[in-house]
């Protein structure tokens, strides 16, 4: 089963804001000061999305928005490094064993 394109689409957006958009945007389903780790406010604001949008994630849901979240961020990683061949196929490994 895969998470559907809203879904999708809603990780994506999240996953490309700062700290400051996500208050701007979402600060009244974030609660602040409860983790001082954006990636951690980032993926409970999926899981609470997710739950608006459909229904309460069981764990193996959580699991796929967190793979997700890996996902893009290897993505950023392969894009900033792309320049060096080398890193490139270290990230790479390293992408496959998660």
């Amino acid at each position: 089963m895969r998470l559907n394109e809203e879904m999708i689409d809603h990780i994506e957006s999240i996953h490309r804001m700062d700290r400051e958009e996500l208050v701007a945007i979402y600060g009244d389903m974030i609660l602040i000061g409860a983790t001082e780790d954006i990636d951690e406010v980032k993926v409970e604001l999926a899981y609470l999305i997710y739950a608006i949008l459909r229904k309460e994630p069981d764990e193996f849901e959580k699991d796929k928005i967190v793979r997700y979240f890996r996902h893009l961020e290897m993505n950023d990683e392969l894009r900033a490094y792309s320049h060096s061949k080398s890193t490139q196929r270290i990230i790479r490994r390293i992408y496959r064993m998660l």
